[in-house]
């Protein structure tokens, strides 16, 4: 289901030589992560990641259904993920992956964040972009 969030914006027009300035709200719709995936697939792929040092990307992204899905249903899941809306997921984000799915969930160690990282970061910056989050999920 999806999640409302509130953004206000006061916007400054000038009409006649008098400032006008309105204060917008807008409700943006967030997208959640079992519109696209399945509540009892993500259950099974984080039960199968409990144990620390057991988390697979790959794994996962099977057992979820996630790697199933098409391209833009796997940008829907990345928008999820990148809590900051940077259009990037960045190392500490990562590391709260299996929280996205369900909030009880573990956090990734540095040796599966960096795993993780690693093996989706193509262009060495650190971070992944949303095609490589992508290319990776599909892989």
């Amino acid at each position: 289901m999806c999640s409302p969030k509130v953004a206000w914006a006061s916007i400054a027009t000038w009409g006649n030589n008098v400032p006008i300035k309105l204060k917008l709200s807008i409700i943006i719709f967030t997208m959640e992560i079992t519109d696209v995936l399945s509540v009892a697939d993500i259950s099974t792929a984080l039960k199968e990641c409990q144990a620390n040092n057991s988390f697979d990307c790959k794994k996962f992204f099977m057992t979820c259904g996630l790697s199933k899905k098409s391209a833009e249903d796997i940008r829907k899941v990345f928008r999820a993920i990148d809590d900051d809306d940077s259009g990037f997921i960045e190392e500490d984000e990562l590391k709260y992956f299996l929280q996205r799915f369900s909030a009880g969930a573990r956090v990734l160690n540095d040796k599966e964040t960096k795993t993780f990282m690693d093996g989706g970061d193509k262009d060495g910056d650190g971070r992944l972009g949303t095609d490589e989050f992508v290319d990776l999920v599909l892989s």
